[in-house]
């Protein structure tokens, strides 16, 4: 091939200013192809030619790769997805405090942990408890002090629903599993504490 080729094959994948603005355009709108032409700038006399326009947008190699790409780019692959899930099933409370038991978001963000927070509420309240005067009676500067109360509300997500999802994606759950059958459902599961879970398996594992 020759440069010139090259360089015709080079821009024929480059995307024009207002393909891109398209682009950008119908990845944050829900994936609406005529408003995103219309954002773009695409002029058009009505909304039927506008989503015209949107769909051949679509159906161009180079628009079509970059709207792939940039959802690529922002999905989870399907291992980070169990990852997490593996995640949320072991977490316990005790990733998310410190030392004295307190609620802890620094140093659950260390452990790399604070994935697990499912909801957080910190309440904030101040009680004055003293007042005093420095300096003359009439020149002297006034201060008081007040105690801080901090109250820390904060809900994990549930391990057994993470259990749950883990076991359908591995097919735990009667017929058609895979090499360990656990016999239960997930409703089931979910009202099962870890440990009781733990000898379910132990004792379909002896089974085998």
């Amino acid at each position: 091939m020759t440069l010139e080729g090259e360089k015709k094959k080079a821009d024929k994948g480059r995307l024009t200013g207002k393909q891109k603005l398209f682009v950008e355009a119908y990845l944050s709108n829900g994936f609406n192809a005529t408003e995103a032409a219309r954002t773009a700038g695409y002029k058009a006399k009505d909304d039927h030619s506008l989503a015209s326009i949107g769909y051949e947008n679509l159906r161009k190699l180079e628009i079509s790769t970059a709207v792939k790409e940039r959802m690529n780019e922002a999905a989870m692959s399907a291992n980070e997805v169990l990852k997490r899930l593996s995640d949320i099933a072991s977490g316990k409370v005790a990733d998310l405090v410190n030392d004295k038991g307190e609620f802890d978001l620094e140093l659950a963000k260390q452990r790399k942990k604070d994935h697990l927070v499912r909801k957080l509420k910190i309440k904030r309240t101040s009680k004055k408890v003293d007042k005093f005067t420095e300096g003359d009676d009439e020149e002297g500067e006034t201060f008081e002090t007040s105690l801080i109360h901090e109250e820390v509300e904060f809900e994990i997500y549930s391990a057994h629903e993470a259990l749950r999802d883990l076991g359908k994606y591995h097919r735990l759950f009667g017929e058609g599993s895979g090499s360990l059958n656990l016999n239960l459902t997930p409703e089931q599961l979910k009202n099962m504490s870890d440990e009781e879970i733990d000898l379910h398996i132990a004792k379909l594992s002896r089974r085998r």
